[in-house]
């Protein structure tokens, strides 16, 4: 047939795809690919597309297949092993994650078209059919086995069978929890929870708990706002889960709370001492540090710009941003995602 290819491109993988990663790249980028430094493409992944833009610390699993008209992944985007992209255009934002065996595909026109947010994750095994624009918000989650459809026909709509052919809109801060079936034509707002094995067939207004098949709203105003008291408890708890979580990776941590508006942690390695200054309060004392320090912030005035200038890394828990990196900030920031906490790279 005039448009039909093999479902696995097997000539591009025995070529290309078995190379080392730096020759594959030096390979793409005589093609016209753009890649960012420090790109890792697995071992039989191969990309096959006309225009390419990879930025920097970008990770691709091996036996990933992405065939693409227009591939653009942003800063730090991950995307896992034997996930398989076969669509006119993906458009990924930084930090987001693609786990293993993602299949994003099925049938493709001009329009097909998957955009996804930054701090975003797909998890493993979910089918996404993006017939029609998919577009997915910053910091939502899509669980694993979750299938989000554009399309749905298969009987003959010439005898009256119903066909649908419509694009889906996820919002920012959205959960769609394992087994969760989203249908042609939904939009779903901000800050939506989905309840796992729900099947989505109608519009979902912003800030609130859906579930059932079909799905139905619960609970609107949802979450409810915390407290600035409650909010300090819970970020209290979680320095002292994070402590507890290095200890027993048999690093050695001290925590010391030398004034009820700030905690420090004290992180050893084999070198040298690292330093996390957690303020509670704008009042706070904050001393100059070294550069190889952390500072973490939970109120947003215009002095927290100045502080940055002494530390090497810098969270604002205010304003969900950051700037910097240290070896031991970014696994405090990787252990905050625990707990739904991310935030925006300012640099």
């Amino acid at each position: 047939m005039f448009t039909e290819r093999p479902r696995i491109p097997l000539r591009q993988m025995a070529l290309v795809g078995f190379l080392p990663s730096s020759i594959k790249k030096l390979i793409y980028r005589m093609k016209g690919y753009k890649i960012g430094k420090n790109v890792k493409i697995g071992m039989g992944t191969v990309i096959d597309a006309q225009e390419v833009e990879i930025a920097d610390h970008v990770t691709i699993g091996f036996l990933a297949v992405i065939r693409v008209k227009h591939l653009k992944l942003g800063r730090y985007v991950s995307v896992g092993a034997l996930t398989f992209m076969d669509t006119e255009r993906v458009e990924i934002g930084e930090d987001t994650r693609i786990r293993e065996q993602v299949y994003v595909g099925g049938i493709t026109d001009s329009q097909s078209c998957l955009k996804v947010g930054k701090r975003c994750t797909i998890m493993q095994h979910s089918f996404v059919n993006p017939t029609r624009p998919i577009i997915i918000g910053d910091d939502s989650g899509v669980g694993g086995d979750c299938l989000i459809f554009t399309h749905g026909s298969w009987l003959s709509q010439l005898d009256g069978y119903p066909v649908k052919f419509a694009p889906v809109t996820i919002g920012n801060n959205v959960w769609l929890p394992w087994r969760v079936f989203v249908m042609p034509g939904v939009t779903i707002g901000n800050g939506v929870v989905i309840s796992s094995g729900s099947v989505i067939a109608s519009d979902l207004p912003g800030r609130s708990l859906a579930m059932g098949s079909p799905a139905r709203v619960v609970v609107e105003g949802f979450p409810k706002r915390l407290s600035p008291k409650d909010r300090e408890r819970h970020l209290r708890q979680m320095v002292s889960d994070f402590v507890g979580h290095m200890q027993d990776n048999s690093i050695s941590v001290e925590q010391k709370t030398s004034d009820p508006t700030k905690e420090v942690i004290y992180c050893q390695s084999e070198k040298k001492t690292h330093e996390i200054d957690i303020l509670f309060h704008k009042n706070g004392p904050v001393a100059p540090k070294h550069r190889d320090n952390v500072l973490v912030l939970d109120y947003d005035e215009p002095e927290a710009e100045q502080l940055s200038e002494n530390y090497e890394m810098v969270l604002n828990l205010a304003t969900r941003s950051r700037r910097g990196s240290s070896d031991v900030g970014e696994a405090f920031t990787s252990y905050l995602s625990r707990f739904g906490v991310r935030f925006d790279r300012l640099d």
